[in-house]
């Protein structure tokens, strides 16, 4: 079933098939998300500012109920999914992929009819008036399909098919985006916010149509024991992390609403935007590559192969999105009035601050697909709780007088301190193996980034460009260096 992982207990895929498989994967999601993107700029057009802050709120409804309702069983699903197309168990791996995406589709529809019935509290809630509680339904229909669609990508992750993946997460993207674009266009922000259902159910039905062989793996029988125990110890602790997490994005993007008004809310949503839909696709797809083989190398083994290639993968995924994380600070204007318009352009300040973000968080990802196949639940689950706290202690006290730019900040203060704590559990652990030419890599890069942000913040993004294509033109080649070590 298996072909992509090399036979012999001790060997491991280079750091390079990672990387070009996480890069294959993300630079496909990336091409996908230009459909969301242009989604989004009709959207600006057609319902300004404050539709954006209104949409914004129902798209985080939809990830927070779809989180709760997927019962965090992605991780624990990717691992047993490997472990059983490595040793080539099909009727383990039926039960597995039945459990996976029944369980979470039918806990969705369940929420969604619930949340239905409770619409107006939900819009006045996350959208200040109840007025709006039409477009909350709307939003809610989204659910079930959304969940669909995550759970056969946990399926392909698995199977570490992710070639297959991107190709069908990218036709999916394009046929729900046309539909929604010609609704937003056509109705305006009716059209907009009906529209989420609308590409959901496309995108379901994509997958479905597309993916027919891992639809022909649903009809398992209940899980084994042993399964079964994996499953909720690591789903439990998937669950209250994810809960926590998506709780307080919602929380504090309701209180920015409340404090400061629809139009501040929508003038955070580039930034946002931009870590959602084009940093965390290639943080997930490093996982989505990494997390499966360093799982079934462990099974094979070996362990020492797992460590290097663990902290390789994760050094080379870094300088990349070092560098894209450069590009999207000094041209942050541009992406704005490209992707938003003129009138978003106020929330520049706030885009360029998050970048610095997104170094700490491929270093978590990266990191952390180590920590699972090793057994360290508690220790992941602890980073996530640390991650809330840490982003809810900035955020909180500085949202009333900074607004957007505290989401900003506390979005720098969180991912730094999962990276910091991650990288503790796995050095301690002897989950990776780092070598001092890739520590002194991660020095300059975190240098770079940090140079790079604070002058464009001060007005220099000429010499903040310079220093961004000398400074990543150094470890470029540095990388280069480092894969041909390691191929």
């Amino acid at each position: 079933m298996n072909e992509s992982l090399p036979l012999g207990v001790a060997h491991a895929p280079s750091p390079r098939f990672i990387l070009r498989q996480a890069t294959s994967l993300g630079g496909t999601q990336l091409v996908g998300l230009l459909s969301v993107l242009v989604r989004n700029r009709v959207n600006a057009d057609v319902t300004g500012v404050e539709g954006i802050g209104l949409l914004a709120q129902l798209s985080v409804l939809v990830l927070l109920i779809a989180g709760i309702a997927s019962l965090g069983l992605g991780n624990g699903s990717t691992l047993l999914i490997a472990a059983a197309d490595s040793s080539d168990d099909l009727p383990r791996l039926r039960k597995v992929v039945s459990f996976v995406v029944g369980l979470p589709v039918l806990a969705g529809t369940a929420f969604a009819l619930v949340g239905s019935a409770l619409a107006g509290s939900f819009s006045g809630l996350l959208l200040g008036s109840e007025q709006h509680k039409a477009y909350v339904i709307a939003a809610l229909l989204a659910v079930p399909p959304t969940l669909l669609v995550a759970s056969l990508q946990i399926v392909q992750q698995g199977l570490r098919r992710a070639g297959r993946l991107a190709g069908t997460t990218l036709l999916a993207s394009a046929v729900g985006t046309a539909l929604a674009v010609a609704l937003a266009v056509r109705f305006g922000l009716n059209g907009a916010a009906w529209g989420l259902p609308a590409a959901a159910w496309c995108s379901a039905a994509v997958y479905v149509l597309r993916e027919r062989r891992l639809v022909a793996l649903l009809g398992g029988r209940l899980l084994d024991a042993a399964d079964l125990r994996t499953m909720v110890t690591l789903g439990g602790a998937s669950f209250a992390a994810s809960l926590l997490l998506l709780g307080s994005d919602s929380g504090l993007r309701s209180a920015l609403l409340a404090r400061h008004g629809v139009t501040e809310n929508g003038l955070y949503q580039p930034a946002y935007l931009l870590s959602a839909a084009v940093f965390a696709p290639l943080a997930s797809a490093l996982t989505t590559v990494l997390m499966p083989t360093v799982s079934a190398v462990r099974v094979r083994g070996g362990h020492q192969a797992a460590r290097r290639l663990v902290g390789h993968a994760t050094v080379l995924a870094a300088i990349w999105i070092t560098a894209f994380a450069c590009l999207a600070a000094v041209l942050g204007s541009v992406l704005i009035s490209m992707l938003f318009g003129a009138d978003f352009e106020a929330g520049n300040s706030s885009l360029v601050l998050q970048m610095g973000g997104e170094l700490p968080r491929i270093l978590s990802y990266g990191l952390g697909a180590a920590l699972l196949p090793a057994g360290r639940i508690r220790a992941w689950f602890a980073i996530n709780v640390l991650l809330v706290v840490a982003r809810c202690a900035v955020a909180i006290p500085l949202l009333g007088e900074l607004g957007k730019t505290a989401l900003a900040a506390s979005y720098v203060a969180e991912w730094t301190v999962a990276a910091i704590a991650t990288a503790l559990v796995a050095v301690r652990g002897k989950l990776v193996a780092f070598e001092r030419r890739e520590l002194s890599l991660l020095s300059l890069l975190v240098l770079i980034l940090s140079v790079v942000i604070t002058l464009t913040l001060v007005g220099a993004p000429l010499l903040a460009a310079a220093v961004a294509l000398a400074g990543m033109g150094c470890v470029v080649r540095a990388a280069r260096s480092e894969v041909e070590r390691h191929v």
